[in-house]
């Protein structure tokens, strides 16, 4: 082989190469650095939102959002879904066998754009919500949520409830309402 075809393989090698990470190489990713953005448009958006809430003057802000405690999921769409714990400013006691976790969910898709946000309540055992947070957050519009025994309160930003399900063995129960779906 001449010095000339080896030089033509080579090329044609390098060629084959790049083009085959060209795809890799464009594929957006969001950056972990960015989190700190997204907490900042959903800090953003639920301010907005509380704001348009005040009655007379007074703000009719039902809960305090706890920003310190937030958290960024990674989803298999490739998108990011912000969790933000969301306090309610009456004092409620739960019993040790239930579980309550009330969340500001704010979804972005991969280009960083709001895809969806929400008030997710989840009823369940502390064990299975505390050990299975993303699972039921990724999953909450299906119904099927793997060995999930519990409910599902959905609403806008604005706490106007849209939707409650109930889960038994993992399947969502028709039988059962937990919200008034009107």
């Amino acid at each position: 082989m001449s010095n000339y075809q080896k030089s033509l393989k080579s090329i044609l090698i390098l060629i084959l190469a790049t083009f085959m990470f060209i795809p890799f190489a464009c594929e957006q990713t969001i950056d972990p650095l960015q989190d700190e953005e997204l907490i900042k448009i959903s800090q953003q958006l639920y301010e907005k939102a509380t704001k348009k809430s005040r009655v007379n003057g007074d703000v009719n802000v039902k809960f305090i959002a706890k920003w310190d405690e937030t958290e960024v999921i990674d989803i298999k769409n490739g998108g990011r879904i912000v969790t933000v714990p969301l306090q309610s400013l009456s004092k409620v006691t739960y019993s040790n066998e239930i579980s309550f976790s009330r969340k500001l969910v704010v979804e972005f898709d991969k280009r960083m754009n709001i895809k969806n946000s929400e008030i997710l309540e989840i009823v369940g055992t502390p064990d299975f919500i505390k050990n299975n947070k993303k699972l039921i957050i990724e999953n909450r519009n299906e119904n099927d949520i793997k060995d999930f025994e519990g409910g599902i309160i959905t609403s806008d930003i604005n706490y106007t409830v849209h939707e409650g399900k109930a889960f038994s063995k993992g399947k969502k129960n028709d039988t059962a309402k937990i919200a008034n779906e009107g």
